[in-house]
């Protein structure tokens, strides 16, 4: 795991003096934290679509690919409740244009059938495996692969506390190089931070069969902080 951590947005506010009889000057720092962390989990959307002359014939030949894929993934090791299905539909084929006379309406040539599967793979050296058994078993359909933290709660804790130790080390160094005492915090807003994508970076672990790069996920969180101005001695 590594840290970065940049962007600060800094600032210098006074109160309204028609608030207090002497007005508090306050320093207000925005800090950032990032932590890098290698994803320990994905999610692969693959899916079967067949065709048939009648709607049974369709939805048959897609029932029997899509049982292969299931069988096949739990044989690799996937647990059931990784393993969910999605989209389904049946819809007419219908024949080219150039193939209709401008009399005739339009004709259906048979019928298409789709279903989809979203699957979890914990063991991400088995990934690439896992992609080629289904494909063999039947799905000829791969529409997205995603990396994640099964666990992002350290990571994002871990940011957190980098964001608020560089918004403090900023506010220092602000309060000294503007020759004033700096003096205790009287706000501290977390601003958020989304989970960032994977990195394009290439890991040493590879997938196997499949060749896949992993990167790195980035972590992000953001807090404001803002610290008193006691008065200065003249």
């Amino acid at each position: 795991m590594k840290t970065w951590c940049g962007a600060l947005a800094v600032g210098i506010a006074l109160a309204a003096p028609a608030l207090a009889q002497e007005a508090d000057a306050v320093l207000s720092v925005t800090g950032e934290g990032r932590i890098s962390a290698a994803p320990d989990i994905a999610t692969v959307e693959m899916g079967v679509v067949a065709e048939g002359d009648t709607p049974a014939e369709a939805i048959d030949g897609m029932s029997t690919e899509m049982g292969s894929v299931l069988t096949a993934l739990t044989e690799a090791g996937i647990a059931p409740e990784d393993i969910q299905s999605g989209t389904l539909s049946l819809q007419p084929i219908y024949a080219d244009r150039t193939e209709i006379q401008p009399e005739q309406g339009p004709r259906i040539t048979g019928y298409l059938a789709v279903t989809d599967l979203s699957v979890r793979v914990r063991a991400l050296d088995d990934l690439g495996g896992v992609l080629n058994t289904a494909v063999d078993q039947g799905a000829n359909q791969l529409s997205g692969l995603r990396w994640a933290l099964s666990d992002p709660q350290p990571a994002e804790d871990a940011a957190l506390a980098a964001a608020v130790a560089e918004a403090v080390r900023k506010g220092a160094i602000m309060a000294e190089a503007a020759g004033v005492a700096l003096g205790p915090i009287v706000e501290l807003v977390e601003s958020g931070g989304p989970l960032g994508g994977p990195q394009p970076m290439m890991m040493e672990a590879r997938a196997a069969d499949i060749p896949l790069a992993r990167g790195e996920i980035d972590v992000t969180a953001r807090v404001t902080v803002r610290f008193a101005l006691p008065d200065q001695p003249d």
